[in-house]
């Protein structure tokens, strides 16, 4: 068969495409860990591999992190302020939503950001972009921490009472008292048909399923201070703060996958995961 002009220009197109794929995946997407770490946010691979120790730097206390699209929000907890942040750790707007009264937990939904304020004992709700929607959208929580969002409902760590409660999102209650007498919860992750909690007063990990009912109170122990918890896919990501100062991996059956994924950590908090790609 006789080779044109145009069928010739055809392969050497095809082939120079394979090879740019092959030499540069600039656009696929990888996974990254952000990590509170008292003062900053560092980014790891989630196999532990540092990215950058100081992503984010100058907080004077980090607490909640969470992830959409290209943007990291971060609850500055000693200063009452979020701050919005691109994934590089570029500056966007370091007191997006200020103000605040102890802000913790951080989830997001769409373009709405749920904070929990732990002094103030409420949620409040805001536009990614920082403009106020209800800054007491949910009122009377005991030192609320951990935030999670599945669907149209939201799951609160109460650390003064113990207890997770259920909500929508559009704050009216389902389950105030979803599950009770829990040992210091903090941290707290949703995937599936499950609810992850951190106890900080056990040191443990417990599952519950979406309507409180107990699967493993000590799904897992030995913990020192389990804080953050960050899931993704069957990936149970956690961060064992102060004496440890780790990330811990498991999966979302129980079973170690490594105990000091990160390590040498100072006071990790809240964590979140994301498979963002960096603009």
């Amino acid at each position: 068969m006789a080779v044109t002009f145009a069928n010739l220009r055809f392969y050497l197109s095809l082939a120079l495409a394979t090879l740019v794929t092959v030499i540069c995946p600039l656009r696929m997407s990888a996974s990254v860990l952000f990590v509170g770490n008292k003062h900053s946010v560092a980014e790891y691979s989630t196999a532990g591999k540092v990215v950058n120790r100081s992503l984010i730097s100058g907080i004077k206390l980090t607490f909640g992190i969470a992830v959409s699209g290209n943007d990291i929000f971060v609850a500055n907890e000693d200063s009452g302020i979020i701050g919005k942040y691109a994934l590089t750790g570029r500056v966007l707007n370091a007191s997006l939503i200020s103000r605040l009264n102890g802000p913790a937990g951080i989830a997001v939904a769409g373009n709405r950001l749920f904070v929990a304020n732990y002094r103030a004992g409420t949620i409040g709700e805001y536009t990614t972009s920082g403009r106020v929607i209800r800054a007491s959208l949910i009122s009377g929580l005991d030192g609320p921490e951990g935030i999670a969002v599945l669907g149209d409902d939201m799951y609160v760590a109460n650390f003064g009472s113990g207890t997770v409660g259920k909500y929508t999102l559009s704050g009216r209650a389902v389950n105030p008292m979803l599950i009770s007498s829990l040992p210091g919860p903090e941290g707290i992750a949703v995937a599936g048909h499950d609810i992850f909690v951190a106890c900080d007063g056990a040191g443990t990990i417990g599952k519950y399923t979406l309507s409180g009912q107990v699967i493993n109170a000590a799904f897992i122990s030995g913990l020192r201070d389990p804080f953050g918890l960050a899931v993704l896919g069957s990936t149970l990501f956690i961060a064992d703060e102060r004496a440890k100062g780790r990330i811990e991996q498991y999966t979302t059956a129980g079973k170690v996958v490594n105990a000091a994924l990160v390590t040498e950590l100072d006071y990790p908090g809240f964590i979140a995961v994301s498979r963002a790609r960096k603009p």
